[in-house]
């Protein structure tokens, strides 16, 4: 099962996904279709096929369109806000954690620069030398009960489960208090808000505190602590078999007996 695209050249192009990667080839036949989709923020979409076999969003008037479209079984495409293509696959998760806590590095990136962020609770990895920022996360939980919805056409079912994400944020360095108040602040506004991918916002941070680290060294290192969370929207993609059609069959009368 694949999509047929039609190029400006009017040469078809089949798009299949192999191994989590969109693969497109000319074909001889087939039914081109139009492929219009919305991003996540609602904002319309043509997804076109070039001459040289490259798939590209177009920007379109807003409509009513689908966010996915389905490619095989086990996988559809997707625009993201900024026009790009992305594979979903089924029972993978649109956003995961890693994602999260790379969009949240993004925007903590220009507030300690050059400072290095980097995850924490990886093994056998020392910590950089001089400034530095951690990042780890520690809970998740469900915002609300995940919720449905169908497409009968390639018999799937999308189920999105808002959560809240903890992470902890660790400023180590001589600046480190400053930067844990610049982020907290920051954090608060519209903003923030503005500057994390489509699927994720900021929700609210605690106060900070500092707490020092004893090294090796037996030395005293700053370090401030800050606890942010984020809400993000995951959407899983499972099997769900449906049918358009309904066929009757009459059963004969069954004759009351009387015992």
């Amino acid at each position: 099962m694949a999509i047929i695209l039609e190029d400006s050249d009017s040469v078809l192009w089949s798009v299949s996904v192999v191994s989590g990667q969109i693969v497109t080839s000319v074909v001889e036949t087939g039914s081109p279709i139009v492929v219009n989709l919305n991003d996540p923020s609602g904002n319309s979409w043509n997804v076109v096929v070039t001459t040289a076999g490259q798939l590209e969003a177009e920007s379109i008037t807003k409509g009513s369109y689908p966010t996915l479209i389905a490619v095989d079984p086990s996988n559809s495409l997707a625009v993201s806000t900024s026009g790009s293509i992305m594979v979903w696959s089924l029972y993978t998760p649109s956003i995961v954690v890693d994602s999260v806590i790379d969009a949240l590095g993004a925007f903590i990136q220009p507030f300690v620069a050059p400072a290095q962020i980097i995850r924490a609770q990886v093994n056998r990895v020392a910590p950089p030398t001089g400034s530095f920022v951690e990042l780890t996360e520690i809970l998740q939980t469900d915002l609300e009960y995940a919720r449905n919805w169908y497409d009968s056409t390639y018999q799937q079912r999308k189920i999105i489960g808002p959560k809240r994400i903890v992470i902890q944020v660790d400023f180590y360095g001589s600046q480190s208090g400053d930067w844990c108040s610049a982020i907290k602040t920051v954090f608060r506004t519209a903003y923030a808000a503005s500057q994390f991918p489509a699927g994720m916002a900021p929700l609210y941070t605690d106060e900070g505190h500092e707490a020092p680290l004893m090294t090796g060294e037996q030395q005293y290192e700053r370090r401030w602590v800050l606890t942010c969370s984020l809400q993000f929207n995951p959407i899983v993609i499972v099997p769900q078999q449906s049918a358009d059609v309904l066929k009757m069959n009459i059963v004969d009368d069954v004759q009351e007996v009387t015992l």
